[in-house]
């Protein structure tokens, strides 16, 4: 398991001068109780397990919504967390309708490669830009000011701050094992790599983490192409291309295949496809693949 358990604090407060990016560690004492606040979001927040990234498209809608929230909460005295948390959820619902593509705009993570190995870092101008529009919130009035410092507590960006270091670590371990793929961007050269063997290397307990994890991350491969992650991680349907694709191949061999007719077994073929291809897939697949090639 290579996880870094040694969290970076990439975002910190201070109530007096709002969120401001920040490099520093966190205290040894505090790692235990990062970790199990990781995307198990309290009921109370309505931002909580967010990115940064989906953050900033919230604080956006937030801001564009403030004078209708304003209209409802004039001063401090018409305050209600019930209110304040109800704006907040209205505008994190709108990330469900959000087009796809606005994510691959701006990579969350750049990955860069040094020798053998990848370097994959936060991408600064979204903290910056997260940072920027909390002060906005905070400045518009008295009421904004005191929901944020309620919402924007330090458990919650201990929590961003673990789960910024947990998706490097996953991009990490996934450009390594697809580092052929990274090279040649050919689907073929993609691993077979699960949510499952992911999150067993992370050691979780289940592959949710990995896939809130991977919800909309972004990132910029060495080769500046913009991608989501979840693309260095081959679906089923991919699975079931390569397996064709493979199964075409060999049966240009004639010491496989010949008129027609395969000259050896499915558990057979599975050690071939194993050992030219590196795809490891049952016997009752390799059947249903090879009856795939006979309709096409």
């Amino acid at each position: 398991m290579g996880q870094n358990c040694n969290f970076t604090l990439h975002i910190a407060i201070d109530i007096n001068k709002g969120i401001f990016p920040d490099i520093m560690k966190l205290e040894s004492k505090l790692i235990n109780i990062v970790q199990q606040q990781i995307l198990i979001p309290p009921q109370q927040n309505p931002l909580q397990g967010l990115s940064p990234s989906e953050l900033e498209i919230v604080l956006d809608r937030c801001l564009e919504g403030a004078r209708y929230l304003l209209k409802e909460i004039p001063d401090k005295d018409g305050y209600t967390d019930t209110k304040f948390m109800h704006f907040f959820r209205s505008n994190r619902v709108s990330l469900t309708s959000l087009p796809s593509e606005r994510y691959l705009e701006q990579p969350q993570i750049i990955v860069q490669k040094s020798g053998n190995e990848y370097l994959p870092r936060y991408n600064t101008e979204i903290l910056e830009t997260v940072s920027r529009k909390i002060k906005e919130l905070m400045t518009i009035n008295i009421v904004l000011q005191r929901g944020l410092e309620r919402i924007l507590s330090q458990k919650f960006l201990y929590s961003i701050n673990a789960k910024i270091d947990q998706q490097i670590e996953v991009v990490r371990h996934l450009c390594s094992e697809q580092e052929r793929y990274m090279e040649t961007m050919e689907p073929f050269d993609l691993r077979l790599i699960t949510q499952s063997d992911i999150a067993n290397w992370m050691n979780y307990d289940s592959t949710s983490t990995v896939s809130r994890l991977l919800r909309n991350l972004t990132i910029q491969i060495p080769r500046k192409e913009t991608m989501y992650a979840s693309d260095l991680i081959p679906t089923l349907i991919m699975t079931r291309h390569k397996g064709i694709y493979y199964l075409r191949q060999l049966q240009k061999d004639s010491g496989l295949y010949e008129n027609g007719t395969w000259k050896v077994s499915d558990s057979k073929l599975i050690d071939i496809l194993n050992e030219r291809y590196d795809l490891q897939i049952a016997r009752r697949t390799v059947t249903n693949y090879r009856n795939m090639l006979k309709t096409r």
